[in-house]
């Protein structure tokens, strides 16, 4: 008869994910979506700072809070951007 952990272990090794392991082609991908992904974030920042700083000149803090909003939501598209593409190199990984 089993005990409550070993049921319990048995089940964690059920949910656990299959690990996958990656070449080097798909590592490189990797850091090359991250990369890609970096240099499009501090384009974004470089850009709507930029606007933001202007409009605190100009004292149009609704502006401001309106780009602050705006790069929020820039970023949180390209961060699932990534992830969609790491997710897609990771499937084609663990269909190989």
């Amino acid at each position: 008869m089993k005990t409550a952990l070993e049921i319990a272990m048995e089940r964690f090794k059920e949910e656990q994910p299959e690990v996958v392991q990656l070449t080097s082609e798909q590592k490189a991908k990797l850091k090359e979506v991250d990369r890609l992904i970096d240099s499009k974030i501090a384009e974004k920042k470089i850009i709507l700072e930029a606007r933001m700083n202007e409009a605190r000149r100009q004292g149009d803090m609704e502006k401001v809070d309106k780009l602050r909003e705006e790069l929020a939501l820039e970023l949180s598209r390209l961060e699932s951007e990534r992830e969609s593409r790491k997710e897609k190199i990771r499937r084609h990984a663990s269909q190989s």
